[in-house]
């Protein structure tokens, strides 16, 4: 009898799981265990946030047939003047030409309220939700005349860019401007609340050294998160068969984090950050990624070419890249399979851009990767000593002092190539203080906000 009643209740608390999943999720096929992770704010918005101001930028992967394909298309296309390398462009199509879409499916905004109260409070809320539970979706008077790959696009066209400067002129106007717009995105195996803990441990910890320096005025971020689809299977690493499919899934998310790059993320470097720019002339565009992030972010970073409206200069003023998860080959030219990609890096340091990345010997993730791939990451030892090798002129290669700064440069055009290894000791030892001292070091040597906002 005891039996048959928990017979009864496992199916009752099935059946119940099962209705109260989103329709729309189960229409686009990302209502199952791990897709699910990365809409949890969709469904759950109050529980976990931001405590910084600023918006996540949710992206998910879904087959085409469901949500559609090719809205990216006129948005994003090689550049036509044949300066391209045929192997850019064949990675380009390889991304691109798959069978499921990435898509921006919901956004969030976290802002104080600046309403007369007593206590000062943050509001979340949301520009644009493709699913119902908290509604937010509309575009026009026939939504449904668009695919929701389309819709996604129009979001950050639309609603987020409308916010993002309504954002920077309501702080303006209170007297408080932003000096700094932060994008950024983590890496591999993060789901959405995990995102929000980093963005908010790296934001903590940056504007914890600004004031320890005195400098807390100088250093007032908005941020521009985004989190995606990357991981295979579900947070267990204690199951083999999960485990194991995450690594095989390696390789595929590692495809995913550079089709982001090459387009919503461009969009959102390039087209964003020299929008913001334009409403607030003296705020600074900061880019950072950690692990597959930076690899999202560098990709974003350096292929402003491939957008159909492209700025002509870059707008990002510093690229931090934490233990980045992918090739140094990627800056070298004629090195590496994939066309070296970010081998003009010199041509947007000379007008302005800094970049600094973060590498250490006890990053024991990055090597790894050489045996999965044979690509030496940058934000581990092979890449570094790979950097030293291949391509002495183009970096300059420094070690992190014992509290996280940097040290002294000597070639800010130069590609700052960080040893780390005294600060960082493991992939994901990034969310500390060390690390925010040499985020915040990096912010005011490169990026500095200058007097008056």
């Amino acid at each position: 009898m005891r039996a048959a009643t928990l017979v009864a209740l496992l199916v009752l608390l099935v059946g119940c799981e099962t209705m109260i999943r989103d329709p729309v999720a189960t229409k686009i096929g990302t209502e199952e265990r791990t897709p699910r992770r990365y809409h949890y704010l969709a469904e759950q918005p109050f529980g976990d946030g931001l405590v910084h101001t600023g918006f996540i930028v949710a992206i998910e992967k879904a087959p085409k047939a469901k949500v559609g394909e090719g809205a990216w298309s006129s948005r994003i296309k090689p550049p036509s003047d044949g300066a391209l390398d045929a192997r850019v462009s064949a990675k380009f199509a390889e991304v691109m030409a798959g069978t499921k879409a990435m898509l921006v499916t919901h956004i969030l905004a976290y802002a104080p309220d600046r309403t007369p109260v007593p206590q000062q409070r943050m509001i979340t809320r949301f520009l644009y939700n493709l699913y119902p539970n908290a509604g937010a979706e509309v575009f026009g008077t026939n939504p449904g005349a668009l695919s929701y790959e389309e819709r996604g696009w129009r979001a950050i066209e639309g609603e987020l860019l409308t916010a993002v400067r309504g954002e920077l002129q309501a702080a303006a106007t209170h007297g408080a401007p932003y000096t700094h717009l932060l994008i950024g995105s983590m890496g591999w195996d993060n789901d959405q609340v995990e995102c929000l803990r980093r963005f908010n441990a790296v934001l903590d910890h940056a504007l914890a050294a600004a004031r320890r320096d005195g400098a807390g005025a100088a250093f007032n971020p908005l941020l521009v998160g985004i989190t995606w689809p990357s991981v295979w299977g579900w947070p267990s690493w204690f199951d083999i068969g999960a485990l194991a499919y995450k690594l095989f899934g390696y390789a595929n998310k590692a495809d995913d984090a550079d089709e982001i790059g090459f387009g919503l993320g461009n969009w959102l470097v390039n087209r964003l950050g020299t929008e913001a720019k334009l409403v607030q002339p003296k705020l600074k565009l900061v880019v950072f990624g950690h692990s597959f992030g930076a690899r999202i972010t560098s990709r974003a970073v350096f292929s402003r070419a491939f957008l159909s409206q492209a700025p002509a200069v870059s707008p990002v003023d510093l690229y931090l890249g934490l233990q980045g998860a992918f090739s140094v080959h990627r800056f070298i030219k004629n090195e590496g399979n994939e066309g070296s990609p970010y081998a003009g890096v010199r041509a947007d340091t000379a007008r302005g851009l800094r970049v600094v990345l973060t590498a250490s010997h006890k990053d024991t993730a990055n090597p790894l990767a050489v045996l999965i791939s044979g690509a030496h990451h940058v934000g581990g030892g092979p890449g570094l000593d790979t950097a030293k090798k291949l391509a002495p002129d183009l970096f300059e290669f420094a070690a992190v002092q014992s509290d996280g700064r940097l040290p002294p440069v000597a070639d800010p055009t130069k590609v700052l190539y960080i040893d780390a290894t005294k600060v960082v000791l493991d992939h994901n030892d990034v969310l500390d203080m060390e690390m925010g001292a040499l985020v915040w070091s990096a912010i005011r040597a490169f990026a500095p906000a200058p007097s008056g906002g």
